[in-house]
């Protein structure tokens, strides 16, 4: 059983990091329009929601 949005929890919405190594493709699509789109019909019935794509945390400063 689910509960009712919006719930009282904030929701996290993630996708893994774009990476600028090569031309556009389908995946770009299946992955970060799908999420934006998912976390857009959250906040429309009200859920208090973050979109994030992953990071790079350990990469050059």
């Amino acid at each position: 059983m689910h509960e009712e949005f919006p719930t009282e929890t904030p929701a996290v919405v993630t996708c893994g990091l774009p990476y600028a190594n090569g031309d556009l493709h389908v995946g770009h699509l299946r992955t970060y329009v799908s999420g934006d789109a998912y976390s857009r019909a959250l906040e429309r019935v009200g859920q208090n929601v973050a979109f994030v794509c992953g990071s790079d945390m350990h990469g050059t400063p």
